[in-house]
């Protein structure tokens, strides 16, 4: 999309391969440096990139390091990486899955899927913020809550990458509200 004066650049980051490309060559550069070897890398999907491009990075550094993408229950990734129709409900976790397949995404680097709930996701980030201080988002939420559940099933002294992508500021009518949650069916007052 071109607007007068160049005033517009639309980078269409759900089908920019660069999205991803960004991911390998930063993202996935940093974890290695910090940690030097990871052997789960888990994170929740938007537009793909961020799993995507981390992941082709970490799997050429071993490829042994398994992609588990988490996936609110609602959205259409868990169907895209089935290769099943896309059957997707209305969801409350925001930031992460979708009712389209973005072109950025690579199931083929996806070794398997877990589902999360948006309670669990928001449990999650109460948890996050009262226990260990960390104020997430519920795409943060559910990322945690991922690593939590591949960390049951790992071998013992494995290392499991994921991240907080944002900060729950957004979500103070939200996540964060009692209000809203109790309206949604939630209650993580305890």
């Amino acid at each position: 999309m071109k607007i007068k004066n160049n005033a517009l650049f639309h980078i269409d980051q759900y089908n920019n391969k660069k999205n991803a490309d960004t991911y390998e060559n930063t993202f996935g550069p940093e974890l290695i440096k910090n940690i030097q070897h990871v052997d789960y890398w888990v994170a929740a999907g938007s537009t793909g990139g961020t799993i995507t491009g981390t992941a082709r990075f970490l799997k050429r550094v071993n490829p042994e390091c398994k992609v588990i993408l988490v996936d609110p229950v609602g959205s259409v990734f868990t169907d895209g990486f089935f290769k099943r129709p896309l059957k997707g409900k209305p969801f409350l976790v925001e930031g992460v899955g979708k009712s389209l397949i973005p072109g950025v995404i690579d199931f083929d680097i996806i070794d398997a899927v877990i589902n999360v709930t948006d309670e669990e996701a928001f449990a999650m980030c109460h948890v996050l913020a009262r226990e260990e201080g960390i104020f997430a988002g519920g795409s943060g939420g559910a990322n945690i809550w991922g690593a939590i559940q591949v960390a049951r099933f790992a071998p013992r002294g494995s290392k499991i990458a994921t991240l907080v992508p944002d900060s729950g500021l957004k979500y103070m009518s939200k996540v964060y509200n009692q209000e809203w949650l109790l309206k949604n069916n939630m209650d993580f007052r305890n």
